[in-house]
């Protein structure tokens, strides 16, 4: 039995999961059927000694396999097993070819096997399986890593599992694979109860990262990490951990897995920022041997190298990469580069305050609470958040449409689809037991918390959710809410802060587009009283994305006030913009600019803190994260349209706060007490509710 369901594993992991499907199932039968004529008429004018024999013969074995699939005639069966018999005394023992054509025997003998119940059939698979498997590992086939899950799927029932290095051997495949076959294996092992299942995982976010590593543009990273073994990869090793009690392994992993994209612009900057300056020969050294590996892994096997000679350029490879990470580990402020960040390092994202981090999963659903010092806390959530979510995105992506309407959140279906009734939900859900443990903890109220959510809870506006009824407070009235899209970027925050590059007395830059946006020149006015000198103003023609380039970098702003429209591309994120008066500011030509200086970013446009959740890993990109990775400390955002009315009257308030002691006084620090003064303020002149909770505060 156990030779069986290694048989039919090994089946299911090659036939449907590697990628050496040369022929595909589907083919339709009269295309099928030309092929198949056409190659054995091929095969009938070879002589028996003709090189092309091997192949012509293990073509014709796949064609009449894939027949035999469709239209399951058993003689086309018969016939494959016969072909690729023959094929096999043109490929001496050794040869590489020989391990397609044993792997093909393996399993075409094993369903017929099923089909006639022949033990000799039965044997047969088995013994071509095995000889496939040595052969290999003496060659170290692309395929073995597969082989190696499949293996370890049946394994996984007498509780013995194959080791790290041979799921994820960097010698024998690409990382792709190496990342397919770990994460396969994490699953199996989950399902199972194994103890290995959450190794395996951190090993598939550390393969994730090498995939990372080899794609050179950001759009091409994101393509790779919107795929849906990747994309639900640290929320499913988070909720792995929280069930046996690791929770400080579910936050490693979830801030490992989060924001992927960014990680490799901002958390690491590699290739992009400080490593090219610090060693710029280690830096190239690093990333042509990157490059050479993944070129090698990928190279086709009838390339004119014996294998003695490819295993040995390899083990030179691997050898070198390893000591030029050493190096670089070497050097001041690069003894984690590529590695994940461990507990105790990420413990100073909550210097200031609590760091409430969510994690939703198909199976449980939970919110960590992290201090500074001190054990984490969980909060258990209900499993049916994930699809409660869903269907609250699916409402407020249908209101948010509404536009700028009188009431632009009320929902024409009723009360319970109005914007109160989904903060409602978020309190019951979500906000309400996350309250009442950092109470039960001693935190006290108005003190600030920090929300790090994932998935679709990014895009929710948790910082004003509540019962909203005549006698409950709602969250607004209990804690003062920030947000962080990742651990790293509150950290980032507080060490730059730390490194004393804090200025003192503030320069603003003021972008806007008083010609599409009635209240814009009225704000603009606002802006040049409260800072006088102190502004520069750009609108209409003024207002180019060079001129507030430079005027950002070369002028060290270290404020800058956005008051226009703002565009998410959901489609291609890094085309989202800033809309001017004659042109746009992309959100790639921010992210390149990093900017040392940078303090304070304040986004009074429409949409600028939601990204596109539903098809990014752990982290929407979005125009508040881009000025994150720009380098800026703290930013004002919305996560839906802004009413225009509300853009003077809530920036004066929120400067006029920061201004209060005087410009060379001005703190950005208190950004976050700004923004929920100013915000109070509105409350309190009966503003809706749909016009105030758009305006979100991001950083330290």
């Amino acid at each position: 039995m156990k030779h069986k369901k290694l048989l039919g594993t090994l089946y299911t992991a090659f036939d449907k999961s590697s990628p050496q499907g040369i022929i595909q199932k589907g083919k339709p039968k009269r295309k099928l059927e030309s092929e198949i004529s056409t190659s054995r008429l091929a095969l009938d004018r070879l002589s028996y000694d003709d090189p092309q024999q091997w192949h012509s013969l293990f073509h014709l074995g796949q064609l009449l396999y894939v027949r035999f699939e469709q239209l399951r005639v058993h003689r086309d069966l018969d016939e494959a097993i016969s072909l690729h018999l023959s094929a096999l005394h043109f490929r001496p023992l050794g040869h590489v070819d020989r391990f397609n054509s044993l792997y093909r025997l393996s399993i075409y003998t094993q369903t017929r096997y099923q089909l006639n119940n022949l033990v000799e059939d039965l044997e047969a698979a088995i013994d071509y399986g095995t000889e496939a498997e040595e052969l290999a590992r003496a060659i170290n086939h692309p395929y073995l890593t597969w082989a190696h899950y499949c293996i370890a799927g049946v394994k996984l029932h007498d509780n013995t599992i194959p080791s790290s290095c041979e799921t994820t051997a960097p010698s024998n495949t690409t990382a792709e694979i190496r990342f397919a076959s770990a994460r396969l294996l994490a699953d199996a092992g989950r399902k199972r109860g194994h103890t290995s299942a959450l190794r395996a995982y951190k090993l598939a976010l550390v393969l994730v990262e090498r995939c990372l590593t080899t794609r050179f543009t950001i759009s091409r990273q994101r393509s790779f990490l919107i795929s849906d073994d990747v994309r639900t990869l640290s929320s499913t090793a988070a909720s792995c951990a929280i069930e046996i009690g690791d929770l400080a392994s579910a936050v490693e992993v979830l801030e490992q897995g989060r924001g992927l994209v960014w990680s490799q612009v901002r958390d690491n900057r590699y290739p992009l920022e400080n490593l090219p300056d610090v060693a710029p020969e280690l830096t190239e050294a690093f990333r042509e041997t990157l490059v050479q590996l993944e070129l090698l892994s990928m190279s086709s096997d009838d390339v004119r190298v014996s294998s003695e000679e490819k295993a040995a350029y390899k083990s030179h490879l691997l050898e070198r990469w390893n000591d030029t990470l050493q190096k670089i580990r070497e050097l001041p402020g690069f003894q984690d580069f590529l590695r994940p960040r461990p507990l105790n390092s990420l413990r100073m994202a909550a210097a200031e305050g609590p760091v409430i981090i969510t994690n939703l999963d198909t199976l449980r659903s939970d919110a960590i609470i992290m201090q500074s010092t001190g054990p984490l806390s969980l909060v258990p959530l209900s499993t049916d958040l994930p699809r409660l979510l869903s269907g609250l995105s699916k409402i407020m992506d249908r209101i948010s449409e509404q536009g700028r309407a009188d009431r632009p959140w009320q929902y024409p279906g009723g009360p319970a689809q109005t914007l109160t009734s989904i903060l409602q939900s978020l309190w019951r859900y979500v906000c309400s037991p996350v309250v009442e443990k950092l109470l039960a903890m001693g935190i006290p109220e108005g003190s600030r918390i920090w929300w790090c959510p994932t998935k679709n809870l990014s895009s929710m506006p948790l910082h004003a959710a509540g019962p909203y009824t005549d006698t409950g407070k709602n969250l607004p009235d209990i804690f003062l809410s920030s947000y962080a899209p990742t651990l790293a970027s509150l950290i980032r925050a507080r060490v730059s802060l730390a490194d004393g590059t804090m200025i003192r007395g503030v320069r603003l830059l003021a972008v806007g587009q008083s010609q599409g946006l009635s209240q814009v020149k009225v704000e603009l006015e606002h802006l040049k009283e409260l800072f006088a000198a102190r502004a520069m103003i750009r609108d209409g023609y003024d207002a180019s994305p060079t001129t507030i380039l430079d005027d950002i970098l070369i002028r060290e702003h270290s404020f800058i006030h956005f008051a226009c429209h703002g565009y998410v591309n959901g489609t291609l994120p890094f085309e989202s913009y800033f809309v001017l008066h004659k042109d746009k500011l992309f959100l790639r030509q921010i992210m390149e600019a990093y900017v040392p200086h940078a303090e304070l970013a304040f986004l009074a446009s429409c949409y600028s803190a939601v990204g596109d959740s539903e098809q990014s890993p752990d982290e929407p990109i979005s125009l508040t994260a881009a000025m994150q990775v720009a380098g800026y400390r703290c930013v004002v955002g919305t996560l839906w349209t802004m009413f225009d009315e509300d853009g003077p009257r809530l920036s004066k308030d929120f400067y006029g706060y920061l201004l209060r002691g005087g410009i060379e006084n001005v703190d950005f620090r208190e950004s976050a007490m700004a923004l929920h003064l100013a915000v109070r303020g509105m409350r309190e002149r009966g503003i809706p509710v749909e016009r105030w909770s758009t305006f979100v505060h991001i950083g330290i």
